[in-house]
């Protein structure tokens, strides 16, 4: 077997895993049990946006890691609690709808921003250069993977119908999935950019 089919094997099992890590997590008993489906699904995008992008970070840097990915989580509860003050004026649908735009929005200019100052010659301590490729492979793979079923499971569950709050969404996401896609090839193909500490001491 191939090294690139090892590589696709072990992301997809990666994928699973962490798929059904994150719907343990929403199961828990923590969760108010009158929660209906669609807001546990919210919530398991916003937990899965979250850890995506935290993974990402901690490749890269530990500052990072710490400060954006849970202050970028910080304003969309400051966000939707602002929002959802006012909850009697607006739908249980179209408020659900505005969780998951907010959301994707937030993450998706985290993500971008997170990329775009990740400058040449940024140290990366915990992996040498091989590990490092074999691992951005990996995130690729299982990171697509959940993008893309997030995408599909929110259209079918909270976008069903064919609107503005849709279109929206579809539109913010898929600059999300094709941004992020983007970053961990190019990434890939200019690794020499970086400066892996764990080969120059051995």
């Amino acid at each position: 077997m191939t090294d690139t089919m090892v590589n696709v094997l072990a992301g997809f099992f990666l994928a699973l895993i962490f798929f059904k890590f994150i719907e343990k997590l929403s199961k828990e008993k923590i969760l108010n049990k009158n929660t209906s489906k669609e807001e546990r699904l919210v919530d398991y995008y916003s937990s899965a946006s979250l850890i995506i992008c935290t993974f990402i970070s901690s490749v890269y840097s530990i500052e990072k890691l710490v400060l954006y990915p849970i202050g970028a989580y910080l304003l969309i509860l400051l966000f939707l609690k602002v929002f959802m003050s006012d909850r009697k004026k607006f739908k249980e649908s179209d408020i659900l709808k505005t969780r998951c735009i907010i959301i994707s929005l937030i993450f998706t200019i985290y993500q971008i921003t997170f990329f775009l100052t990740l400058k040449d010659g940024t140290g990366i301590e915990n992996f040498n250069r091989s590990a490092y490729v074999s691992t951005m492979i990996y995130l690729l793979i299982g990171f697509f993977i959940f993008n893309l079923y997030f995408l599909i499971k929110i259209l079918r569950t909270i976008f069903i119908k064919k609107d503005i709050y849709r279109k929206v969404f579809t539109i913010i996401d898929i600059i999300f999935i094709l941004s992020q896609a983007f970053f961990i090839i190019y990434n890939l193909v200019r690794a020499d950019r970086f400066v892996f500490y764990l080969d120059k001491f051995m």
